[in-house]
């Protein structure tokens, strides 16, 4: 029975640790995403400070990406134990790369993910950044 409780912890909480630990992390200063064909996970990771009314809004492909997760990383003083009111933080986007069906004839190698940064109120963006991501065969 001990056994089965350290195989248990072990396998769901900290292989997921293991999984995410070397998950590429790309921000708007590298766009073009490359990933090779043992790699379908990345992370992206822009500037945000919700607490003025902008956020991030994206664009992708639903049947070529999959997101994983999303969250938000509050900023936090030097000492990493307080959060700094008022300033910005971090969106935190985790995606998968869809595996192409065996039917598909057509593999499709490439496609986009659009974030547009702005209030919810406003219509034009005061930011728009674009990633590329391209599967390598």
């Amino acid at each position: 029975m001990k056994k089965f409780k350290i195989f248990f912890m072990f396998y769901f909480l900290l292989y997921p640790a293991f999984l995410f630990a070397k998950t590429p992390i790309y921000t708007e200063k590298q766009t073009d995403i490359v990933l090779s064909p043992n790699q379908s996970i990345f992370t992206i990771k822009l500037k945000s400070n919700p607490s003025t009314g902008y956020t991030w809004s994206i664009d992708y492909d639903k049947k070529l990406l999959k997101l994983v997760s999303a969250i938000y990383e509050p900023p936090y003083s030097s000492s990493k134990t307080m959060q700094r009111i008022g300033a910005p933080g971090h969106e935190i986007w985790t995606f998968k790369m869809v595996p192409p069906s065996a039917a598909s004839s057509a593999l499709i190698k490439s496609t986009a993910i659009r974030f547009s940064y702005q209030r919810a109120w406003e219509r034009k963006p005061v930011d728009k950044i674009v990633f590329t991501i391209n599967r390598l065969k």
